[in-house]
């Protein structure tokens, strides 16, 4: 194994190791937070103003979870795949075949596919973000109107 190949074999297996790790917390936290939202609003009565965000916060969840399956779909292809580019051509085909990509995206380095899934990571952890910040703000104007 050559120099290069080795370099990207482990750029595929830390990309790997962080999509994974990073994702599988966020949906997790993710997941407690919708979960906690519909209790919340399926358990009080409130006005109409805390349950629109906290039902905003788990709409969140739903979206999230969409973001954390694609993301934990990359890391298992960086684990599988190594840093072979014969792969990622294979690879690159049968999700233009299956219509799950365009062929456009065929032919990528490996560090621009590592880019991508970053973005995704990111995305992922901006929609909990919001989410969050959905249910703290639902959570504080519930407790201040009991007050």
């Amino acid at each position: 194994m050559n120099d290069a190949r080795a370099d990207d074999d482990i750029a595929a297996r830390v990309a790997a190791a962080l999509l994974d790790g990073v994702g599988r917390v966020v949906n997790l936290w993710s997941l407690a937070v919708t979960a906690a939202a519909l209790v919340i609003v399926g358990l009080q009565t409130m006005p109409q103003e805390p349950a629109a965000l906290l039902l905003a916060s788990a709409a969140c969840g739903v979206l999230e979870a969409a973001f954390a399956a694609r993301v934990a779909f990359d890391a298992r292809l960086f684990r599988a795949l190594g840093g072979d580019p014969d792969r990622y051509a294979v690879l690159d085909r049968l999700l233009a075949e299956w219509g799950l990509a365009p062929a456009a995206n065929a032919d990528r380095p490996l560090d621009q596919r590592i880019a991508g899934a970053r973005r995704l990571l990111t995305k992922q952890i901006v929609v909990f973000s919001i989410q969050g910040l959905a249910f703290v703000g639902g959570l504080a104007m519930l407790l201040a109107t009991e007050m």
